[in-house]
């Protein structure tokens, strides 16, 4: 608490070197560079729900939000699903690199800087999803082992200290 979500402050608590687990998180930059990393799904899914909240009416939005919450929801089915082999595991989890694929080919690697709002957020996430699908970092939990698709359960556990810090008007 009262640090600075950054490298340094990150280096303090784990060492990238000695770590030998998988690491679950958001995108932010301080995070890369861990050996096994899976991004959170949840964050990837509500950049899209925004895109479908402030722009309804454009269909592309609507499909990747759409897109993305099936591929996620097919893949905690593999995961869960104990009869499947590693292997078989495998073999899914290139089916759903090629669902994302799909969803997100028509900005990828479009570097388009004259676009703005909710149409630059949409190349940004398509060409993010992409990056973590080349990484290997959108689906870890599927046949890694006590490894979730979210960093949601760390979050919460934040959660309840940052809202007792703001009730009682303290400081971080």
């Amino acid at each position: 608490y009262g640090v600075h979500k950054d490298g340094q402050t990150l280096a303090a608590i784990i060492d990238k070197e000695v770590f030998n687990g998988t690491l679950v998180s958001d995108d932010a930059a301080v995070y890369q560079g861990f050996d096994e990393a899976q991004k959170c799904w949840a964050h990837l899914i509500r950049k899209a729900i925004k895109l479908t909240l402030t722009s309804p009416d454009d269909r592309r939005f609507r499909q990747l939000a759409d897109g993305l919450l099936q591929i996620y929801r097919d893949a905690k089915r593999i995961c869960n699903d104990g009869r499947m082999l590693a292997a078989t595991k495998q073999s899914k989890v290139a089916d759903l690199d090629d669902r994302v694929l799909e969803l997100c080919w028509d900005r990828w690697g479009d570097e388009d800087r004259d676009c703005e709002g909710d149409e630059d957020s949409y190349r940004k996430l398509c060409n993010e999803l992409m990056r973590l699908m080349l990484a290997e970092e959108l689906f870890v939990f599927v046949y890694r082992e006590g490894v979730d698709g979210n960093n949601n359960a760390s979050e919460r556990e934040r959660r309840d200290d940052a809202t007792a810090r703001r009730t009682g008007r303290t400081s971080k």
